[in-house]
């Protein structure tokens, strides 16, 4: 299915595990895209899961997204912009936080100039749930990010492109929990878990896919749309990832939180929308009382031990 017919995209971390997820999904929709990326060796691995009919719409570019020259010129002619790149290790940007402010705020300042400059008709910014009431520099980083990115609308009043979506990690990506504990489990180790009250919000990358892109549909100039999501306790994925393990409490690193939180209660009162499975944010502009967030541990939707099983099944098909 295509969306009002061909477009070309340019998505920006386009090698990453979203953008390589929102790369092969478009290309099979019959839309170009062009990644923007500075792993050779990512791209190379994107291009091998490429059909050999849809690589002739398919344009890797090499570039940082700080190189304001190179950006717009990878912006000239793209129908929509999904900025997905950032600098997401959490300690990596504590250890260096000249580096991810460099990325995640002057990097997302030239996308969003490199936007307007070129008239992209719609323009996605990928946030995260450490954008909201962050307690670690990379979460900051995000925020900050998320206020220009909404804010670049005021240099193109006519048009006003750009719109964000947020959410939390995805299930069974690099860097995840379950591997973690998986890895702890086959080597006969007990399972290291920070705090037992931990709950976290649960999202499959095709999920996050579909998401973006109804997020490029649905959403206005300055909204930021956040999906409602199952959430599940720390507690029954170490059951069903590592069952009848030892269980190690390690205490909470810095910065990290008992549960993620997508709508803090400060946000609340800029919730423009509420539909059956998602929120829309209108950043600055006041729409109710608010006084309600919106985290893991205060959410309803919980998955059962039976559905995380289920989930980890998901991860590695037999």
């Amino acid at each position: 299915m295509q969306r009002g017919g061909a477009l070309q995209y340019l998505i920006t971390g386009g090698t990453g595990s979203l953008g390589s997820a929102l790369t092969l999904r478009l290309l099979r929709e019959g839309h170009k895209v062009r990644t923007l990326s500075r792993n050779q060796h990512h791209v190379a691995e994107l291009e091998a899961k490429i059909p050999s009919a849809e690589r002739v719409r398919f344009s890797p570019i090499e570039a940082d997204i700080r190189d304001v020259s190179a950006v717009r010129d990878a912006v000239q002619g793209v129908n929509q912009v999904i900025h997905a790149a950032a600098q997401k290790v959490i300690h990596q940007c504590e250890y260096n936080p000249v580096e991810a402010a460099d990325i995640n705020i002057n990097g997302t300042a030239a996308v969003a100039r490199a936007c307007w400059e070129e008239g992209v008709e719609k323009a996605l910014f990928i946030s995260t749930d450490k954008a909201c009431a962050p307690s670690t520099h990379y979460g900051k980083t995000k925020s900050v990010a998320e206020t220009i990115w909404l804010g670049s609308n005021v240099k193109r009043p006519w048009s006003k492109p750009f719109c964000a979506i947020r959410y939390g990690n995805v299930w069974g990506s690099n860097g995840s929990v379950i591997w973690t504990f998986r890895r702890q489990y086959e080597a006969g180790q007990s399972v290291q878990v920070t705090d037992p009250k931990m709950t976290r919000f649960h999202l499959r990358i095709t999920d996050a896919v579909n998401w973006c892109l109804r997020a490029l549909e649905v959403l206005g100039p300055g909204e930021l749309l956040v999906p409602k999501l199952p959430s599940y306790a720390i507690l029954d994925l170490v059951s069903v990832a590592a069952p009848h393990a030892e269980i190690l409490t390690t205490g909470r690193r810095p910065g990290e939180k008992l549960s993620e939180s997508l709508i803090s209660d400060n946000e609340s009162p800029y919730c423009a929308k509420e539909e059956e499975t998602y929120y829309v944010l209108k950043p600055g502009e006041v729409q109710q009382a608010g006084g309600w967030e919106y985290t893991s541990s205060t959410n309803q939707w919980r998955l059962s031990r039976e559905q995380l099983k289920e989930e980890i099944e998901w991860l590695s098909p037999s």
